[in-house]
């Protein structure tokens, strides 16, 4: 038993520590400016007590040659110098390992576009339409535990969810990848996406920042048997445990997702795809500026809203060109 338990015990301790770090995460992002300040406070103080570790030590010296002084004193003077210096030199250390070391090992999202992205998904990762059952429960299960620092009930999640699949049944897919144990072939779940295909005035009114994508009614969505052209790119989420594996690439998997909407290649009635989405998190932001969307507008959260236009040909960014290469990729 203790085999089992003992690992049990550190993947329950992994999950709270996430959810500290997202609501923590979540806190610092509703309160963006007094965030700066505090870490302009720090830097302040950082500045002060090196500052004042130099006069110290410069008052030291002084004193320590002048002949009215202890030498007591001055050598006194001069550890508490030291000591200020030593202290300013930890603070540093602390605060480049938060903010540039801990902080990266908690981000998903790669430095950099990689060429990797723009080839097929792996055979091991799969979508699966999220239909009312198990796959749809374990969706709800991933929305709860991706999106609960940022408010909303799991009740109101599965609301949303269902008014989103009762329009399309494809705006909601489980990512499951295959894996073998004991020789035998099995498939985990391990995320969901949630593309939505809609009009194009719901479109207007989310770039123009009146609606957010909880808010789209059932006429918003463009029918499975609909022509889609316009996105909103509600959310793509994978469990931890699993982001570092080389096989799932969040770019490809929301790519294929896309390419589930398009005609196919060919068809003249297929206009290039216009992309919306809203920067909840610092992930998320981080992940559309990376593959080339831009914000234009702050909704009534105050959250900013990207869109990306793979139709402006001849003036996308490199970042978009490489995102649009992919999205061709998955689609053939």
């Amino acid at each position: 038993m203790k085999y089992t338990i003992l690992p049990r015990f550190f993947v329950r301790q992994e999950v709270r520590f996430a959810r500290f770090v997202m609501k923590v995460t979540a806190l610092l992002q509703r309160h963006e400016r007094w965030t700066y300040f505090g870490y302009s406070l720090v830097f302040l103080g950082m500045l002060l007590s090196a500052l004042s570790s130099q006069v110290a030590h410069a008052l030291g010296r002084v004193l320590l040659v002048a002949p009215t002084t202890s030498e007591q004193i001055a050598i006194k003077l001069q550890e508490v110098g030291h000591a200020m210096t030593v202290a300013v030199a930890g603070l540093a250390m602390a605060a480049g390992l938060v903010l540039f070391v801990i902080r990266r090992s908690f981000d998903p999202i790669p430095r950099d576009t990689r060429a990797a992205d723009a080839s097929p998904l792996s055979s091991a990762v799969q979508l699966k339409p999220a239909k009312p059952g198990e796959a749809f429960d374990a969706v709800v299960k991933f929305g709860e535990e991706a999106f609960a620092p940022w408010g909303g009930s799991e009740e109101e999640r599965r609301i949303a969810y269902e008014k989103f699949g009762e329009a399309n049944v494809g705006t909601l897919q489980l990512i499951t990848i295959k894996s073998s144990q004991l020789g035998i072939e099995v498939s985990e779940a391990i995320g969901f996406s949630c593309v939505l295909p809609i009009t194009e005035d719901a479109c207007k009114k989310y770039r123009q920042g009146t609606i957010d994508s909880w808010e789209f009614s059932g006429t918003d969505i463009v029918p499975a048997a609909g022509l889609a052209e316009y996105f909103c790119l509600n959310a793509i989420y994978i469990a931890r445990r699993y982001r570092k594996r080389p096989e799932v690439r969040p770019v490809q998997i929301m790519c294929h997702h896309i390419s589930r909407f398009l005609r196919p290649v060919g068809d003249a009635t297929q206009k290039p795809p216009y992309l919306v989405a809203e920067g909840l998190t610092t992930e998320g932001r981080r992940f559309l500026k990376r593959y080339g969307f831009e914000s234009y507008y702050l909704n009534k959260d105050r959250n900013p809203t990207f869109q990306l236009d793979l139709g402006r040909e001849g003036v996308l960014s490199d970042r978009a060109a490489h995102f649009k290469k992919c999205l061709q990729e998955q689609r053939s």
